[in-house]
């Protein structure tokens, strides 16, 4: 998919949605910066990978971060909390927007392609990317920028669609009746995912799955009338089934470190 037709898709889905945990709360009357930055990294931590970002990458004070394929930026703002310089980068202007009026300081966003990162060698202690790769051709080069991008010693989290659940089925169905708008989406095997990030240098590379509770799909969202409770249904045993192992699940990831040497 060429840059141009990317940005279109991305743009699309973003222009004049409230998606945010942000944008939410900032709906709240009366709320104080404290209040409601206190309420937003409550919020947060029912994001699946919030695990993971919290544990796997400490993001403690004095890190250089990057969110590339920030989207509305939650996890820049979440990383400029814990006392980092926080910055984030995506193709959409606007989800840019969404995101530029939350904060006014500290938190930089770019508009720019994941896969010729206008950002000099050796910038950031962190990169996480999270459902990105897989919109976009070329994820050799994506990966190989992130790689570019690091410090040595720096830790990269990406996460894609799993092959071992029923997303590609679910989105198949999604496709057929006219309920995606995703533009193009590739799966990865975590296998492929972390041959990826070896082929780029990336060394301790792990792999896993995030436990999201969607490894059955959210098609039954789409049945009137009894489609929620379905989908309510499976979300739970898909839960189960996923925090039990590390193979199945809607969502595979990996962490992976550049050289020190």
């Amino acid at each position: 998919m060429k840059r141009e037709d990317n940005q279109n898709v991305w743009d699309n889905l973003w222009e004049g949605k409230n998606v945010s945990f942000l944008q939410e709360l900032k709906g709240k009357r009366n709320y104080s910066k404290n209040q409601y930055m206190k309420e937003f990294l409550e919020k947060i931590k029912l994001d699946p990978h919030y695990k993971f970002i919290e544990k796997e990458l400490t993001v403690s004070k004095n890190a250089i971060f990057l969110e590339a394929g920030c989207g509305t930026g939650h996890w820049v703002f979440y990383a400029k909390e814990k006392g980092n310089r926080a910055f984030g980068i995506d193709i959409s202007t606007e989800a840019l927007k969404i995101a530029k009026t939350h904060e006014k300081s500290d938190s930089q966003f770019i508009c720019g392609d994941v896969k010729k990162l206008p950002i000099a060698q050796g910038s950031f202690d962190i990169i996480v990317s999270l459902g990105v790769i897989e919109h976009i051709d070329r994820p050799d080069k994506i990966i190989n920028e992130f790689y570019r991008v690091l410090k040595k010693g720096g830790k990269c989290f990406i996460t894609v669609p799993n092959a071992l659940s029923t997303h590609p089925i679910t989105s198949l169905l999604s496709k057929m009746i006219g309920k995606w708008d995703l533009g193009r989406e590739d799966i990865y095997s975590q296998r492929r995912l972390k041959t990826l990030m070896g082929s780029a240098g990336f060394e301790d590379v792990k792999t896993g799955i995030v436990p999201t509770g969607h490894m059955l799909g959210s098609f039954p969202l789409y049945i009137p009338l009894i489609g929620r409770k379905i989908f309510n249904f499976l979300y739970r045993i898909s839960y189960m089934i996923e925090c039990k192992q590390s193979k199945l699940g809607f969502f595979c990831f990996a962490i992976g470190e550049k050289m020190k040497h």
